[in-house]
Formats: structure tokens, sequence, C-alpha cells
């Protein structure tokens, strides 16, 4: 009986370990998807503000891109370009 008992203990333990790893990779993930998601938003809306109309394929461009780095450099380079081509080159 104390065997099964030990067996059970170990096994709750690990199963609790790793869901909450899952859970906190998933909340990360979100967290990062969100935030990636937000610089996106912030981007159009400085491009559309301006007036400046965003080509199919720096649209695209900007919606595959995951690095904040990166989008840090285009919104500063956003507030002085006159077209959203030069966003990107």
């Amino acid at each position: 009986m104390r065997e099964t008992q030990y067996k059970f203990t170990f096994q709750e333990r690990f199963a609790r370990e790793h869901f909450c790893e899952g859970v906190w990779i998933g909340l990360s993930q979100g967290l990062w998807s969100g935030e990636i998601e937000g610089l996106q938003d912030v981007l159009f809306a400085l491009l559309g503000a301006r007036g400046l109309e965003v080509p199919n394929d720096v649209r695209r461009q900007i919606n595959g891109c995951r690095d904040q780095a990166q989008f840090e450099r285009w919104l500063r380079r956003a507030v002085f370009i006159d077209d959203a081509e030069k966003l990107i080159t």
C-alpha cells in the first residue's frame, strides 16, 4: 500500500511541476505575442496618422516580424519617412 501511495505522490509532484512549467511557457508566449501585436498596431497607426499608404509587401514584413528591436527602429524611422517603402529599406 505504501509503495502505491509513494508512486502516486511522485507522479502528482511531477505532473504539477510540468503543468506549472507549461502554464508559465504558455503565458510568456502569450504576453510576448501580445506585445508584438501591440507594436504592430502602433506602427500601422503611426503610418496611417502620417497619411502613408502601406503596400502589401511592407505590411507582410511588419506582420511577420517578431523582433522587438526591429520594431523600435521602424517606429523611430516612421516618424521621418515620406513613403512607407522606405521603412523596410
